[in-house]
């Protein structure tokens, strides 16, 4: 009898692009979301490459940790720097933050996300609002509403 590879020999790649359109409802220096990968379709993990923000900017950082970021806003110890750039305002148009640490998550897995701007003041980062369970979901991934911070917890 036949038998397939558990695991395919070649990476296989799909891009994978959505769009949370935002309302500008607040700005903040910073926002803590999980990120879910879902089970169901067949794949050994999907990879985080790139997240997009607008805003005023200026010094960036994106940590990751796993699980979770609920009950972990100011554990630095459980958190890993994945980004660190300085980037000019931007208030309308997206700047995409590619990954330094690509984030690889397994069927099932689930990690939290923070990203953070060291501008002073209040309009580093546009959020929206979130009245939805999910902010995103598809075959794939679901993306589950962030926390929005007034300072760097992690320092």
């Amino acid at each position: 009898s036949l038998q397939r590879e558990r695991v395919a020999k070649d990476l296989v790649h799909t891009n994978v692009t959505f769009d949370t359109r935002d309302n500008e409802d607040h700005t903040f220096a910073g926002i803590m979301f999980d990120v879910h990968a879902r089970i169901g379709m067949p794949f050994e993990y999907l990879e985080i490459q790139k997240i997009a923000v607008r805003g005023d900017l200026g010094p960036l950082t994106v940590w990751t940790t796993p699980d979770s970021f609920q009950e972990k806003h100011e554990t630095a110890d459980k958190w890993s720097l994945i980004y660190n750039k300085v980037h000019g305002s931007s208030p309308h148009q997206l700047v995409p933050l590619v990954l330094d640490i690509p984030v690889r998550l397994k069927p099932g897995q689930i990690c939290g996300l923070y990203v953070h701007s060291s501008t002073p003041g209040d309009t580093q980062i546009v959020y929206d609002n979130q009245s939805h369970d999910v902010t995103h979901r598809d075959e794939f991934l679901e993306v589950l509403p962030g926390t929005p911070l007034f300072r760097l917890l992690l320092a």
